[in-house]
């Protein structure tokens, strides 16, 4: 399984951080290759699921839809792709 690390230091709150990097309609602002990124349905926590677009390295538009598989606010975020896209 791939696994991928990167720290960055943010003069902001830690809950403030994690709140916009979990909401996944937020990626487009801080991922060139995103599209969109729409939140299917409830509140962002553990299992909520995405469905987000992105422009694949070919130039084509590629479904890279995703579940968040860990919320530990505001600690741990991790998802697992569930469609498409370079993430499998």
């Amino acid at each position: 399984m791939a696994h991928a690390h990167h720290v960055v230091r943010i003069d902001r709150l830690a809950e403030i951080v994690f709140d916009f990097l979990a909401e996944g309609a937020n990626n487009p602002s801080w991922q060139w290759r995103v599209l969109e990124t729409t939140r299917v349905g409830g509140p962002v926590r553990e299992g909520t699921t995405y469905r987000q677009s992105m422009r694949h390295p070919l130039g084509f538009k590629v479904s890279t839809d995703y579940v968040l598989t860990a919320f530990e606010r505001p600690r741990t975020l991790s998802f697992q792709a569930t469609s498409g896209g370079p993430l499998r």
